[in-house]
């Protein structure tokens, strides 16, 4: 009979071990290893890299058409169909201070704290995942926008507080709404 790759011949040995193994796994304590560790979204405005926490988003999506609105905001790009619903699309590069008025781009961020918000951005560069030891806390700067900054051997990548992007956003257009008292 030829040997099972544990080194034991008997193929009884091996299962009753990989069940041994499967049933302690559960008596041990949970190693959380989710505290030590962000995921991020890598992402370029322009030339510059940027980065997006990944809990703060309900999404990226690609290739969607937006049709502009007639706004004194310079950042909003405008109107996205997405999920069956309309969505207002802001540019990020103008909220970050990168630029002076919107662009349609090709990549859209959903926001997750409010689904109706989504942010251009101009390329995606990938996922990270990176000890959270890598994150520094800088002065607001950005637009106010940016609390961290990821260092690493490739550099230094700005986190963007999409979180605060969106309240942000919800507050100015609740602030905008006809009929509110000034």
């Amino acid at each position: 009979m030829p040997e099972l790759a544990t080194g034991t011949p008997r193929p009884e040995l091996a299962i009753e071990t990989l069940r041994n193994e499967f049933d302690r796994s559960f008596a041990l304590p949970l190693v959380e290893t989710a505290r030590d560790t962000i995921d991020l979204v890598a992402i370029r405005i322009g030339e510059r890299p940027y980065a997006l926490p990944s809990a703060e988003l309900g999404g990226i999506t690609a290739g969607r058409r937006s049709t502009p609105l007639p706004s004194p905001d310079p950042a909003l790009g405008g109107l996205v169909g997405l999920r069956g619903a309309l969505v207002a699309a802001f540019d990020l590069g103008v909220l970050l201070g990168l630029r002076t008025s919107a662009v349609s781009t090709r990549w859209l961020a959903l926001t997750a704290r409010d689904r109706q918000l989504a942010l251009y951005f101009d390329e995606l560069d990938g996922y990270l995942t990176v000890p959270r030891s890598a994150l520094r806390t800088t002065e607001t700067r950005d637009g106010d926008f940016v609390g961290h900054v990821l260092v690493d051997e490739s550099g230094h990548r700005p986190v963007a507080d999409v979180g605060r992007l969106a309240e942000f956003l919800s507050q100015r257009a609740a602030d905008a709404r006809p009929g509110k008292a000034r």
